[in-house]
């Protein structure tokens, strides 16, 4: 199916998808607003695919709240469900926000890089009502 110029899969019913859905949605509910400030906008060069590119991120700055949250969330998925573990998460978690990933040789990410550079940083959010917004998400 085609919809606005872009494939479209229908995802069938799941039981493990349910499954998840619904721990998100608990998740959601018993995690209390927490502050998230993205300090930087950083650049990571990488290999993927045998391809030299990029991973475009704003840095965030890790506090205890969100690493309780992480540890939470990385012992209740492993509790849950089976190969919940990144290779890259555990204890040494960066935390970031990406913006992108390959797909572009990294010459193209520099040029992204610098031209993104002059945008403001080090903005604060206050993550409140994770419920309403998981819902949304899932309605959308």
């Amino acid at each position: 199916m085609t919809l606005a110029g872009f494939s479209v899969i229908l995802v069938p019913p799941n039981s493990f998808l349910d499954a998840l859905e619904s721990y998100m949605s608990e998740l959601a509910g018993s995690t209390p607003p927490f502050e998230v400030h993205l300090n930087q906008l950083q650049l990571i060069k990488t290999e993927i695919d045998h391809a030299e590119t990029g991973i475009l991120w704003l840095d965030v700055q890790e506090t205890a709240s969100l690493r309780e949250l992480h540890i939470r969330l990385n012992q209740e998925l492993a509790t849950r469900f089976e190969n919940t573990q990144a290779a890259f998460d555990g204890a040494d978690y960066h935390f970031h926000m990406s913006i992108a990933i390959g797909g572009q040789p990294w010459e193209v990410y520099q040029r992204a890089f610098e031209e993104l550079a002059a945008t403001p940083d080090n903005l604060h959010i206050r993550c409140a009502n994770l419920r309403s917004s998981f819902m949304m998400i899932l309605q959308a």
